[in-house]
């Protein structure tokens, strides 16, 4: 390999998957609705037993498929050009560095400049949020976060609110790639 040869670096990859409260919530509700569905055959009631078994198999698959499945692959990547959120089919906002004129950090409970005002379209389920959202000051976001602490990011047209499970460790990737510390905010 030439010396004068560029290695290309793959670009860092943080995901955004369902807070673990979340999931556990679901099997609680999967286990509750198994129970109630046993104790309906085992008193004599199948036809109850029939109509909990044909209305919520569908509504667990369903509810799997939406609040562990699609989540699961939402991923935030940050790599020497810039940020890339994907949440498919509600979020895909790439920000390149050089377009990026405000670069910090804030929580959405407590900050109301980017509280989150209207869904405009997306999903949202406890804390973890995906789409777009409009804030308090008129400007339109593209947010994926699992937590209230999140990076905001700021092309001077849209906010990129960002907050995977290593918060941490995109902030610290992000100031890598702008070349200056992001700043704490709210």
């Amino acid at each position: 390999m030439n010396q004068d040869e560029k290695t290309l670096q793959p670009p860092a990859e943080f995901p955004v998957g369902m807070p673990p409260l979340v999931v556990i919530f679901f099997l609680l509700f999967a286990v509750l609705v198994g129970g109630v569905t046993t104790w309906f055959f085992q008193g004599g009631m199948y036809t109850s037993g029939v109509v909990m078994l044909i209305m919520f198999i569908p509504l667990l698959l369903i509810s799997h498929y939406v609040l562990y499945v699609v989540p699961g692959r939402a991923r935030i990547m940050a790599g020497t050009d810039g940020v890339l959120a994907m949440a498919d089919p509600f979020v895909h906002k790439a920000m390149l560095a050089q377009e990026v004129k405000q670069a910090f950090l804030s929580n959405l409970k407590r900050d109301q400049d980017v509280a989150l005002v209207e869904k405009q379209s997306g999903m949202s389920f406890g804390p973890y949020r995906a789409g777009q959202y409009l804030l308090p000051t008129g400007a339109t976001a593209m947010v994926l976060t699992r937590q209230h602490r999140v990076l905001c990011l700021y092309d001077g047209d849209t906010y990129l609110i960002v907050g995977p499970a290593d918060l941490d460790g995109l902030v610290a990737k992000v100031e890598e790639i702008l070349g200056r510390p992001v700043a704490e905010v709210g």
